[in-house]
Parts: C-alpha cells; structure tokens; sequence
C-alpha cells in the first residue's frame, strides 16, 4: 500500500494494539483500517472512532459498516486512490 500512496505521509501499523497507540499520539487526517486485525475487530474500531470524529475508511473483503466508508477487497488502487482524495476534499 505504501507504494500505491507514496504521495501522503503514512503510518502502518500491523496490529489493532499498534494503530490504538499510533492513533494517541498523533491526529491523522484519514485512517485507513482493515476489517479484520490479527488481535481484533477492525470494523467496530472503525465505527468507534468514526463515532468520536475521526475520518475512516475501512477495506474489508466481509465486514462491511453502515456509518463508515469502505472499499471492497480486493482493492482497486485507482478506487483507493480516488476515494482518499475525496475524503480528503481533493478532488477526483
């Protein structure tokens, strides 16, 4: 994904522990999640911080949201690419 998204200033995190402690320290404009993390649900963390604010966009082959935005696997970096500048307010 890092190469597909060489133009933003990314943070990869491998585990739901890792994107949790990532997230309190920083403020990201978007966060990128998939549906199922190694040590838990990435769909209910969507929905929850989708819920405090934060912009989110979920990528899941099954766990689908119906408040978060999400992009179906297997991903499509033209679609991922397109939907990260519309989130993002950058245009098409």
């Amino acid at each position: 994904m890092s190469r597909v998204l060489r133009e933003y200033n990314l943070i990869l995190t491998a585990t739901l522990a890792e994107a949790r402690a990532a997230l309190a320290s920083i403020q990201p404009d978007l966060v990128i999640t998939d549906g199922v993390l190694s040590d838990g649900d990435g769909a209910a963390w969507a929905e929850e911080i989708f819920a405090s604010g934060q912009m989110v966009l979920l990528v899941s082959g099954s766990e689908k949201s119906k408040i978060v935005p999400y992009l179906d696997k297997p991903v499509v970096h033209n679609e991922l690419k397109r939907m990260i500048r519309e989130m993002l307010g950058q245009g098409a």
